[in-house]
């Protein structure tokens, strides 16, 4: 059986999904309280985006292992997908009492807020995970999204720049500075910001149309349409 569940995580990492789901498969079937390999069975049902298998597949493993944080927080995500954030923010919480310096759980919980439009419970969750893992950039986005949400546009571009000084190719973070400082009229710095985004990803589709927008803003039609 584990030499099943480890094929499976190797075509998992290989990207070969359908057959990593016959070989978790193949190995439940030979040791059907393996809880770890539910676990695995729930990643790879999620990258299919069959939510409801993985969900499934991770109450198998948690109901096997009731002190396995990581199910938790993988439950969790799948739920915050389903967007059934308050059941999502159930399960996280569980897992925080289980490891309570999971610093990836505050972040998933802030996302789970975030998306309710709960966003001082979001901010608080986000500053708990960089508490815990001080280099978190992705945290530092969504704790930059979360202030420019509740229009508190400079405290969003202060936490941006700080996610840019600690990851400094992340073209995410150069996106959402683009859109805070377009909100705030400042286009020279917002076009900036898209352009060293699409930099850094070419394919960052959205972003151009962002660009566009800026520079038609600063009646810079022809580089618009270029942009768009």
């Amino acid at each position: 059986a584990i030499a099943y569940n480890n094929l499976g995580n190797a075509l998992k990492d290989y990207g070969k999904i359908e057959s990593s789901i016959k070989a978790y498969e193949k190995c439940l079937s030979l040791k059907t309280d393996y809880a770890e390999a539910y676990n695995n069975l729930g990643l790879v049902l999620k990258i299919k985006n069959e939510l409801d298998k993985a969900i499934k597949a991770y109450k198998k493993c948690i109901a096997l292992k009731p002190n396995f944080a990581e199910a938790y927080n993988n439950l969790g995500n799948a739920l915050t997908n389903l967007k059934k954030f308050d059941e999502a923010i159930e399960v996280y919480q569980k897992c925080i009492s289980l490891k309570p310096d999971y610093a990836n759980v505050y972040s998933n919980m802030g996302i789970a807020y975030k998306d309710q439009g709960k966003y001082d419970e979001a901010i608080e969750a986000f500053e708990k995970c960089i508490s815990f893992k001080t280099d978190y950039a992705e945290a530092y986005i969504n704790l930059g999204i979360t202030y420019k949400n509740k229009d508190e546009f400079d405290k969003s571009i202060e936490i941006l720049k700080k996610c840019i000084k600690l990851k400094p190719n992340y073209a995410e973070a150069y996106y959402n500075l683009g859109n805070v400082l377009s909100l705030q009229g400042k286009l020279d710095e917002a076009i900036e910001a898209y352009n060293k985004c699409i930099s850094l990803k070419p394919e960052y589709d959205i972003a151009y149309n962002n660009l566009g927008i800026a520079l038609s803003d600063l009646n810079k039609i022809d580089e618009a349409i270029e942009a768009f």
